[in-house]
């Protein structure tokens, strides 16, 4: 299931479609800042004062997720690891998205009750949108603006 493309993106570049759900813990998702045309930021933010008046806080740290680079269109490689690096100042960790590869990011099997989630929205004026979605890995496919691709999907 398609979940985001360059529509999905906020004035700042910034897109924060994905939500990670964690019953044991406090609100969490993923945020991709577009840094330039084929690589973003991909942050890991908690908000631990739950609802509408709490802060999204970038982390340090590993996240409840691991990134994988699949090589480009065309030349499809095994997917190998991609590390974590320091945020600007320091303050939090990301990984470094190239947009010119296939990037796939997976929860870890150390967190089986976590999953990915994505809200769909509603198909018409006056309808309730439908149901989460919930899956266990994302792919970013390339292209010149990111499109997000929901893998392995729980229902």
């Amino acid at each position: 299931m398609w979940i985001g493309s360059a529509s999905s993106k906020t004035p700042t570049h910034e897109r924060h479609d994905v939500v990670i759900e964690d019953p044991n813990g406090p609100e969490q998702r993923i945020s991709i800042f577009c840094d330039a045309t084929r690589v973003a930021h991909v942050i890991w933010q908690t908000k631990p004062v739950p609802g509408p008046h709490g802060q999204w806080i970038n982390m340090l740290g590993n996240p409840p997720y691991l990134a994988f680079d699949r090589g480009i269109m065309g030349q499809p490689q095994v997917p190998q690891v991609v590390n974590l690096v320091l945020g600007a100042g320091g303050q939090h960790n990301v990984f470094v998205a190239n947009w010119s590869h296939n990037m796939q990011f997976d929860v870890s099997a150390q967190y089986p009750q976590v999953t990915f989630s994505y809200q769909p929205g509603s198909r018409g004026q006056n309808q309730l949108p439908p149901p989460p979605i919930h899956f266990r890995s994302l792919r970013f496919i390339q292209q010149i603006q990111t499109a997000t691709l929901a893998l392995a999907r729980l229902d």
